[in-house]
């Protein structure tokens, strides 16, 4: 799968809050030298309904910092949507309705592969060395579950800019 983290950009961490900023959290992001972002959507009904924009996390464990609550497990502040829980779980704030991330595994050249993103949106802005303005996107064909399809400098068919 596509990673947003390269050794040839500058890796920085950003701190992230959803709308109301009850979850915080950190996550290393590449950033090109003139500022720009790198980040995904795709066509699929979920991040088309929400304008979901998704910044790949290459390695969840060191590059993702979770800094309040103390887990994602809080149900009583941290809701989870999944149609398919043995695939994909979609982490979001029950305080602001902010989704903050999402996790789960796709198939992708014939192999099970896990993916973890965030959402772009929840970049707290304004913050030295990234700016949302500067992000360049990349689309997924997830409408129809065309992951082997790739990444697309422009929208696949019936997809938001």
């Amino acid at each position: 799968m596509p990673n947003n983290i390269d050794s040839n950009k500058a890796n920085k961490q950003n701190t992230l809050t959803p709308y109301c900023s009850f979850i915080k959290y950190t996550v290393a992001t590449a950033i090109d030298p003139d500022g720009t972002l790198h980040a995904t959507r795709c066509n699929c009904s979920f991040c088309q309904k929400l304008g979901n924009t998704n910044l790949r996390v290459a390695s969840p464990s060191t590059d993702f910092n979770l800094l309040q609550p103390a887990s994602m497990h809080d149900n009583e502040n941290v809701g989870d949507y999944s149609k398919d829980p043995a695939k994909m779980h979609r982490w979001f704030c029950k305080k602001c309705s902010v989704l903050v991330y999402m996790e789960g595994v796709l198939e992708w050249e014939g192999q099970e592969v896990g993916f973890f993103m965030v959402n772009v949106g929840s970049i707290d802005q304004p913050q030295e060395g990234v700016d949302l303005g500067k992000i360049k996107l990349q689309y997924f064909d997830m409408l129809n579950d065309n992951i082997q399809g790739g990444l697309k400098a422009e929208p696949w068919g019936n997809g938001l800019p």
